[in-house]
């Protein structure tokens, strides 16, 4: 896990792992939670993660989170369940995160965070080309300010991850 600390996503080394196909072994249920910043690759990485044999559900409800493993465990002919689901600051109730995650039955589920930033000006970029409105913006926050407050709201996920991974593009440091 990389360090996070008060230090920005600009300042956090980028850090590349192959993640295990699914299938590999695991314990009954592989779950990987896939949360960061809008415009990091989430949803890219979900994609990836669904051509890897992963059951992925992206803007998943926090407070589904237990229910969704309680599930996948009570069928007995479901082996080697593999799911992949993205939390991020779409979700309203993101406080109750950390305390749902402890309740998680650690015996059978290997749980994985993957936390996946970028620099603010690349996010600032990305949604300009784009044109999409991120999810914190309005009338009173402009997107800077929108991307930064996600950093905040997100922040405790991203101290819980067990990978951080920043994307860097060509030129940047």
């Amino acid at each position: 896990r990389q360090p996070t600390g008060a230090a920005g996503p600009e300042q956090r080394s980028r850090v590349v792992r192959h993640l295990p196909a699914a299938g590999c072994g695991y314990e009954r249920v592989r779950l990987l939670i896939i949360s960061g910043r809008s415009g990091s690759g989430k949803t890219t990485a979900l994609r990836a993660l669904e051509d890897a044999g992963y059951n992925c559900i992206d803007n998943f409800p926090v407070p589904l989170l237990a229910s969704l493993v309680h599930d996948a465990l009570r069928d007995p002919e479901q082996v080697d369940v593999n799911l992949a689901i993205c939390i991020d600051a779409r979700s309203r109730t993101l406080a109750r995160f950390s305390e749902i995650l402890l309740n998680i039955d650690r015996m059978n589920v290997d749980c994985q965070i993957i936390y996946l930033d970028a620099q603010t000006a690349t996010l600032v970029k990305r949604f300009s080309e784009t044109r999409r409105r991120h999810p914190l913006t309005s009338a009173g926050t402009d997107l800077i300010e929108a991307i930064e407050a996600e950093r905040d709201l997100l922040e405790s996920i991203a101290d819980l991850a067990d990978l951080v991974a920043t994307g860097v593009e060509a030129g940047e440091t």
